[in-house]
């Protein structure tokens, strides 16, 4: 179950407590006569709120279960050894992740990738897919054009928050500011 629908159905549940446990109280706050009749009413509405609170708790655990599987997958993937980017390698696949064709020119034989941000030089498509990030469609002709689509270490390394790096200054080590004048 996703977690937006265990959520969906932990606040329905929730609103079902909410509206037994408000019934409960219109009819236990004294207003009414205490007679046979209200003592059969509260036992009705008290019986409907424990299947509620019973229906809310269960709902509670499903979502619990979906978070814990969805903070076990997060953990696995923090543990996956993604290979480091170039900034311009990593803007192209990710304008490869939005979706991507290999041409090939008609008169020309030229191949080109085209993105849905522009072009993207092929020697940068050789790069990623030797890399194991991308993979192409060879089930189509050239001329038609290829479908290019990330590989699952591709999705990852999108994904996979980039690694803490040392400030540079230049390329070189962290200088101290210059005092000021």
């Amino acid at each position: 179950m996703p977690l937006a629908r265990a959520h969906q159905a932990l606040t329905h549940a929730q609103a079902d407590v909410t509206h037994h446990l408000r019934r409960t109280h219109r009819l236990s706050d004294g207003r009414a006569p205490a007679d046979v009749a209200l003592l059969e009413r509260l036992e009705r509405a008290v019986h409907h709120l424990a299947q509620a609170v019973n229906e809310y708790t269960a709902r509670l655990e499903a979502t619990v279960s979906v978070l814990e599987g969805l903070e076990k997958t997060f953990r696995d993937r923090e543990e996956v050894d993604v290979p480091e980017l170039a900034a311009p390698d990593f803007a192209h696949l990710l304008a490869m992740a939005r979706g991507a064709r290999l041409h090939q020119h008609l008169v020309t034989h030229r191949l080109s990738v085209i993105t849905a941000n522009g072009r993207t030089p092929y020697p940068v498509l050789q790069r990623l897919e030797s890399a194991g990030l991308v993979e192409i469609d060879r089930t189509r002709p050239l001329h038609a054009g290829q479908r290019i689509e990330l590989t699952a270490l591709g999705r990852r390394t999108l994904t996979v928050p980039p690694r803490t790096r040392a400030l540079t200054d230049f390329g070189g080590p962290l200088a101290a500011p210059a005092p000021h004048r």
